[in-house]
């Protein structure tokens, strides 16, 4: 049976604090004023920042921290460390050991860059410049929605599942996570907070979602999403200018990577719990 209505309530509440105030965040800082139909440095950098980087990545990770001593806890309490579908490590939310993290990153970017490629049809996008400075401008965006729609949202329902098994578990986590992950997109400029782009990005949110709960490997589900989110963007943005290099971009983006790996080591943290249904 499903877990009872108080432990649901308390296994559900921060999450949806963080995903709430980060999508407040993405609406006042990038919806409210089409940030994305112009570029604007200072703009850029203020919702990057605030947003994703603040809310979306180091305010996520915490929570996730949170989540997992609270996990790793009731499982002590209630002498359960087998349970099917079990969410008690920081292994099975996606933070793995580098010697596992960075194969599958290779095999994520070398699928997403394929994908992409072969979707886009415009000839313009095929120069590497713009290439580049389309993913540095996804990336901060695509590091706080696998944070928090996958990671955070996906893995807690997922967890409020657990007695049905892991199958179920994990499908219940793709399907909450893939329409959080939509509906967040309302915040957005247009043409991405049409309801029918919302309901077009289930698409994409799908195959993230089972990128994540298939591999459990957040860098790696992040590369995907990014080449994903890449295929959208590019048929907004101003060739012209995104066909330069833009510094700003970059440090932002670097800024936003530096941000999760600091979050991994600091605060969600290397020695975490290891309970786990899964054999290492």
């Amino acid at each position: 049976m499903l877990a009872d209505a108080p432990k649901a309530i308390r296994t559900l509440l921060l999450p949806l604090a963080v995903y709430l105030a980060w999508t407040a965040a993405t609406y006042v800082f990038e919806g409210r004023i089409h940030q994305m139909l112009h570029y604007d440095p200072v703009e850029r950098a203020t919702y990057v920042v605030i947003a994703n980087v603040i809310v979306g990545t180091i305010v996520a990770a915490w929570a996730l921290r949170r989540a997992l001593r609270e996990w790793v806890g009731e499982e002590e309490e209630e002498g359960k460390r087998e349970r099917a579908g079990a969410v008690t490590s920081r292994e099975e939310m996606g933070f793995r050991s580098l010697r596992r993290t960075l194969p599958a990153v290779l095999v994520a970017s070398i699928a997403g860059l394929g994908i992409f490629l072969i979707q886009i049809q415009r000839a313009a996008v095929s120069d590497p410049i713009l290439i580049l400075n389309a993913f540095a401008l996804v990336l901060p965006v695509s590091i706080a929605e696998v944070i928090v729609c996958w990671a955070l949202l996906g893995s807690s329902f997922e967890r409020l599942i657990r007695p049905w098994g892991r199958a179920a578990a994990a499908l219940v986590g793709i399907l909450a996570s893939d329409v959080f992950f939509a509906v967040y997109h309302f915040a957005h400029s247009p043409p991405f907070n049409q309801p029918s782009a919302v309901l077009f990005l289930l698409l994409p949110g799908l195959v993230t979602g089972i990128a994540y709960f298939a591999g459990r490997d957040v860098y790696a589900t992040i590369v995907i999403q990014n080449f994903l989110g890449m295929m959208g963007v590019t048929r907004g943005i101003d060739v012209q200018l995104y066909s330069q290099p833009l510094l700003p971009l970059y440090i932002l983006a670097i800024l936003a990577v530096g941000a999760l790996v600091a979050s991994d080591i600091l605060v969600i943290g290397r020695r975490g719990a290891t309970l786990s249904y899964r054999d290492r």
